[in-house]
């Protein structure tokens, strides 16, 4: 016999049937229950729906290029102790602690051409202390100290810093880039995401990949949430959707904006992302905090993303 699917729905401030995204804000009060029959178990949701807008939109978005040199002014400061090194064949500027012969460096990244759609895709910044040597001390001293979300915004890098884990008296956090304030999907096709390390409280690692900036937008139509629980019923019935591995329940059902690459350019869509606890128990997220489960498009339903086993 079929199982029935449970499906309840509740917000504080709006009825059920009034679709979004008359108010996104007020879907921060909103919880979502289901129960959706899976092949092997069910699909428990028991979430909060967050969104970071009133107002979601779709359209088209372009990249904000780094400069190395005034990256590694910003960061590490005293421009006269730095020599710039030749670019090598991979993209890469070199910045050498001046009077070390090379044994203190700070690689800076550039912009590097997608050879397939002709977009500056991939470009971004990447900075490394290198190696750790008895000169590695008086390096980190020219480091600033700032918390995370001073570093991103001293590199005007729109997004949060989350840790992910730590080590001794290491620090390490995911970067998640954001389009004015809306978190950019971690899986997205084109990438707006990093990572960095805190050593001592100094910065000694960023690595972080897409700038970008909204070019072009329209106003997005968004199915309602229950719309959307249907069309994650038939991807559960299809088999295209799963519980996690590690059991838990999705907790969070998150809105954020998927990058896509297209003739060319980049473009954005909101998409739902459902979360879980842990993805696979004991593993920790990537992005910090909630792992993430699978994207289902706002505006289609469509399943852009399935993380799971």
């Amino acid at each position: 016999m079929r199982k029935k699917v449970v499906i309840l729905l509740f917000c504080l401030m709006l009825p059920v049937s009034l679709m979004f995204p008359v108010s996104l804000k007020a879907a921060e009060n909103q919880k979502v229950t289901a129960v959706i029959p899976c092949e092997d178990s069910d699909l428990t949701i028991d979430a909060e729906v967050i969104c970071s807008t009133d107002r979601v939109c779709a359209g088209e978005a372009s990249l904000i290029p780094f400069d190395a040199r005034d990256s590694v002014t910003l960061l590490y400061g005293q421009e006269e102790n730095w020599r710039e090194c030749p670019e090598p064949d991979d993209g890469m500027w070199t910045y050498d602690l001046a009077g070390t012969g090379g044994q203190n460096q700070i690689f800076g990244s550039v912009l590097r051409a997608d050879e397939e759609t002709g977009t500056e895709d991939g470009a971004g910044i990447s900075f490394e202390i290198s190696p750790l040597n008895e000169s590695y001390e008086s390096l980190l001293d020219m480091a600033r100290p700032d918390a995370p979300e001073a570093i991103l915004e001293l590199l005007e890098i729109d997004g949060k810093a989350r840790e992910i884990q730590s080590a001794g008296n290491e620090v390490y956090y995911a970067v998640t880039g954001e389009l004015e304030g809306v978190p950019v999907a971690w899986k997205s096709e084109a990438y707006a995401k990093g990572t960095m390390c805190y050593r001592d409280e100094r910065l000694t690692y960023l690595n972080y990949t897409g700038r970008y900036q909204i070019e072009d937008r329209a106003e997005a139509t968004l199915l309602s949430m229950d719309e959307i629980l249907e069309h994650v019923q038939s991807y559960a019935a299809a088999g295209a959707v799963h519980p996690a591995p590690s059991g838990d329940a999705v907790t969070e059902i998150e809105l954020q904006y998927y990058l896509d690459r297209e003739e060319g350019s980049v473009t954005f869509r909101p998409v739902w992302v459902f979360k879980t606890e842990e993805l696979i128990e004991g593993m920790v997220s990537p992005t910090g905090g909630s792992a993430e489960l699978f994207y289902v498009d706002a505006q289609s339903g469509e399943l852009v993303e399935y993380m799971g086993v």
